[in-house]
């Protein structure tokens, strides 16, 4: 798993993964702390959890950038002949890039759908 983050950190730059990630982990620890006072912990553990797992991704990308590894700019990492070089030396990118918004979305597609229940709930 660290070698599929690094990899996804290396590919979309180190600066914007560790940004995109701290944010998520803001976002669903509060959602989780949020649950938690509702008296739902179950959910919030899993929320919880997701949130540790984003701090671990960004904490992967701050350890790289400390090493001194390269940064590819978000710019760079979007123009066309870029994309075609990554797809090109790394053909399941997408495949990893999938895998790794499908696991970070569900936990807040999760959280919406936990939040419209309580809000019907008390309507």
């Amino acid at each position: 798993m660290i070698r599929l983050i690094r990899e996804h950190n290396m590919l979309n730059g180190l600066r914007f993964s560790v940004i995109e990630f701290l944010v998520m982990a803001v976002i669903v620890m509060g959602f989780g702390i949020y649950i938690a006072s509702t008296g739902a912990i179950t959910f919030a553990i899993a929320l919880l959890g997701v949130g540790a797992n984003c701090l671990v991704v960004a904490a992967v990308g701050m350890r790289s950038l400390q090493a001194g590894e390269e940064d590819r700019s978000l710019a760079a990492t979007f123009s066309p002949s870029s994309r075609a070089r990554i797809l090109e030396e790394h053909p399941h990118a997408q495949r990893a890039t999938w895998a790794l918004s499908a696991l970070t979305l569900i936990p807040f597609a999760v959280t919406a759908a936990v939040l419209a229940w309580r809000v019907r709930g008390r309507a």
